[in-house]
Formats: structure tokens, sequence, C-alpha cells
């Protein structure tokens, strides 16, 4: 896969993510209200796949290796602190969902 082949892959990914999010928005009940089990089970696996995504593209174009250099990625990156935290944030949610719904292991603590 050529890099404009893959840019055109990660680009649609991002377009299914964002109509996927759009649809669940219109679903949540007003703020304050119980969310549903499947809404919430959508919101987490939106999350995942997110990171996923992230993870997949850092390793075609070579930034890593393995999914723990994801957050060295982030923390030198040019973004602003905030959006650096929200993305360590969605990392570690896709690894506690992943790995048996919390099941803490020393990479994870690492």
């Amino acid at each position: 896969m050529g890099t404009e082949d893959f840019w055109e892959w990660v680009n649609s990914d991002l377009d299914t993510l964002n109509k996927m999010t759009q649809e669940l928005i219109k679903n949540l009940p007003p703020a304050g209200s119980m969310i549903p089990d499947n809404l919430y089970l959508e919101n987490v696996a939106l999350q995942v796949l997110i990171v996923s995504q992230l993870e997949y593209f850092l390793k075609k174009v070579g930034k890593i290796k393995n999914q723990s250099q994801i957050i060295e990625v982030i923390e030198s990156s040019s973004l602003e602190q905030l959006e650096k935290d929200h993305l360590t944030y969605l990392f570690l949610v896709r690894h506690t969902i992943v790995h048996n719904g919390g099941h803490y292991d020393e990479k994870f603590f690492n």
C-alpha cells in the first residue's frame, strides 16, 4: 500500500469514526440522565477504535514497533498538553478494556 493509498485509508476510517460518533451523540439522553448500557458500550468501543487506528497508523509509518511506544509518541508530539492528556487517557482506557476489563499488568503500570 502506497503512502497516498494509506492516507486515503486513514481518512476514510476517520470519517467513519466521525459518523459513528455523531450517531452516538444523537442518541444520548439529556444531560444528567442515566446512559443506557448499549450507548455506554458504543462510546467505549469508539475510544478503543480511535487508539487502535492511531497504533496501526504509527506502526505503518514506522514510528513504533509495539503499542507501549504510543505514549512516548504522544508525549513528544507538538500537541497541546490537554490533547496529549486526552490521547493518553484513551490509550489507558483501551488497554484496560482490551486486557480483561481491568487486568492491570506490569506494562500498564509502566
